[in-house]
């Protein structure tokens, strides 16, 4: 029923291919037995959670990606208690 773009040059694809589609007959179907048979608001906490999710997704890979490997490890000495 609907698109979900990844980035914005997706985003321009799909609305140009969905604005010159000329007859909407099938997908008003499909999208009126949709809405009949559940609530804007369960609509809206889908959608919601589709946000979230992606959102929180795409903060995992930014952090992987900036997150350098450990290439040196040293031990400092006299900064770590003796041990007993």
């Amino acid at each position: 029923l609907v698109h979900i773009a990844g980035c914005a040059e997706e985003f321009i694809t799909l609305a140009q291919k969905e604005l010159s589609q000329k007859d909407k007959t099938t997908w008003r179907t499909k999208v009126d037995r949709f809405i009949a048979n559940d609530s804007w608001d369960n609509t809206v906490y889908k959608m919601r959670r589709l946000i979230y999710e992606t959102i929180a997704e795409k903060k995992i890979i930014q952090k992987r990606k900036q997150a350098s490997p450990v290439t040196e490890h040293y031990m400092l000495k006299g900064l770590l208690p003796a041990a007993s």
